[in-house]
């Protein structure tokens, strides 16, 4: 007997099941949350760890088609409707001049008209390829066509600055571009804004204080008909998903990265949810093939030299049952691993410098990476003593701060840059010949956007030098996932374990990193 069949609407940001119950939403649609281990109800044992992506007969409409293959799966038909426009475009206008002053890439006209024929869905493109003209030239396109404003999302204020200012050169005084964000709320037909902006269009309480909402930001969010999510794999978070699915007029809805999928399913999940499935993908080695973006070139350091000797080990105390007490040795916590490993750690640091030292021997334009404020200073004392001319940039520091180093940077007047997490994404830095990355993190997300800052087609390639510590089982781990993510984005890699020699860490002459003969080493790793 076959079953009966289901219907399922999809209007705006989310879809309706009709014809049958939630129950048949738990299947496909609740995940199991990968941090229940911290939680107190997991631990207590009143909540099994499961998150649920719907309420009632309600869910994200970009999970549609999941849904919809789960209860084929179980035998029943679905039919699906939409609600809002989906007729298509008249194409005939768009080539690859469309934007003034500029011929679009091959892998950019393919993700635009992944955006120009499908009503939402994730556009993966590398760092480097063009996604603010991507952004921009479907924005202005559908704003012709069809009358449909469009918000940007961004998530930082150095991004939201660098995306307004190429907007408006592409705009040439047609319309205004809107601004929410590092200090300004203007609007226009297109407008770019930060999440920590946009959350204020709604009333909450923020450090127990009753904050009404912002109506500018709520009339954009309830009535804007397109959404962009540039970095779009930070919608996982509260803030991002919260914005996305409350903006229920949409007609089109697109998520952007080099990196959109974490490989967490929860947060997986809750992008799709808000912007669909994907709908093109361009690869980091496509765009290098085709002479488009920079190869990277990876000198990854796992030497006991450039990380000094394993940790102490913190010595536990036992008493077993029949009154002895023994002492059983167990590893540091991550924490306090990271801390002595990495940011504290004198043999780390030595090792960074010195790879700065060489890079800016050779007359390359150097970033150095990095994730704690102490870490942050320490390098920076050390860059001081060393007598290399550099920039340090903070998170609280202003983007006019920002924008003035990196001009310095392109033009020479500094050789290296010192920063924090405020180039992970996004921010063009021009003319980067080599990143030194100094944190020693294991997020695939970030370390492949880090990669991408030297992608941008400045030079043929980019020196990048990772420094592993080994001294900690957690930092070695980390390491190799690192490792797993370069492999993976097909960059060309060559494990150093015995760099720097401890007797020649401070002679100029030698060679200590590969770049230069990187083909011979390479073929010979």
């Amino acid at each position: 007997m076959s079953k009966r069949p289901l219907r399922i609407i999809i209007d705006g940001a989310y879809a309706k099941l009709r014809g049958g119950g939630e129950s048949l939403l738990r299947k496909p649609l609740r995940v199991l949350d990968p941090k229940r281990f911290f939680k107190p109800a997991f631990q207590q044992g009143w909540w099994d760890g499961y998150i649920a992506l719907y309420e009632g007969n309600t869910f994200p409409a970009g999970l549609t088609k999941r849904v919809a293959d789960s209860l084929v799966g179980d035998g029943y038909e679905v039919d699906i409707t939409e609600k809002k426009d989906t007729k298509p475009l008249d194409l005939s206008r768009f080539d690859e001049t469309y934007l003034p002053g500029i011929t679009l890439w091959e892998p950019q006209m393919g993700a635009i008209m992944a955006m120009l024929t499908n009503a939402r869905g994730i556009v993966k493109s590398p760092t480097g390829s063009g996604k603010t003209e991507d952004i921009y030239a479907v924005a202005r396109y559908y704003l012709e066509e069809q009358k449909w404003r469009s918000l940007v999302i961004v998530p930082k204020a150095g991004l939201l600055k660098q995306t307004v200012k190429r907007f408006v050169k592409y705009t040439q005084g047609d319309f205004e571009i809107g601004q929410l964000g590092d200090g300004k709320k203007t609007v226009g037909p297109i407008t770019v804004g930060t999440a920590q902006c946009l959350m204020n269009y709604k009333s909450r309480k923020i450090k127990n204080q009753w904050r009404e909402g912002n109506k500018l930001l709520a009339d954009v969010i309830q009535h804007f008909e397109i959404l962009f999510l540039d970095e779009a794999h930070h919608t996982g978070s509260t803030s991002w998903y919260d914005i996305a699915m409350n903006m229920g007029n949409t007609q089109r809805r697109f998520g952007l990265s080099g990196t959109p999928l974490k490989d967490d399913e929860s947060s997986d999940l809750r992008l799709v949810g808000a912007t669909g499935a994907l709908i093109f993908n361009a690869e980091a080695q496509d765009l290098i093939e085709q002479g488009l973006a920079a190869r990277p070139k990876i000198a990854f350091i796992v030497s006991h030299n450039a990380s000094g000797p394993k940790l102490p080990m913190n010595i536990n105390e036992i008493i077993l049952p029949n009154g002895d007490r023994v002492s059983k040795p167990k590893y540091k916590p991550y924490s306090e691993a990271y801390a002595l490993g990495v940011v504290e750690n004198s043999y780390h640091n030595t090792a960074v410098i010195r790879a700065v030292e060489w890079l800016v021997e050779r007359k390359k334009q150097t970033i150095i990476l990095c994730r704690r404020k102490l870490h942050f200073q320490t390098l920076k004392t050390m860059l001081e003593d060393s007598g290399i001319t550099f920039e340090a940039l903070w998170g609280d520091d202003s983007t006019d701060i920002r924008e003035r180093a990196k001009h310095e940077f392109g033009e020479r007047a500094i050789n290296v840059i010192l920063a924090t997490t405020i180039f992970d994404e996004g921010e063009d830095v021009p003319n980067i010949e080599a990143i030194v990355l100094a944190e020693g993190v294991k997020s695939q997300v970030n370390v492949v956007q880090r990669i991408g800052r030297g992608m941008r087609k400045d030079t043929e390639d980019v020196w990048v030098v990772d420094i592993a510590p080994t001294c900690h089982p957690r930092l070695v781990e980390h390491a190799v996932e690192r490792a797993d993510a370069y492999e993976e984005e097909g960059h060309e890699v060559i494990v150093l374990d015995e760099w720097p020699a401890v007797d020649e860490l401070f002679d100029p002459d030698r060679d200590y990193l590969p770049f230069e003969n990187w083909d011979e080493a390479y073929a010979n790793r």
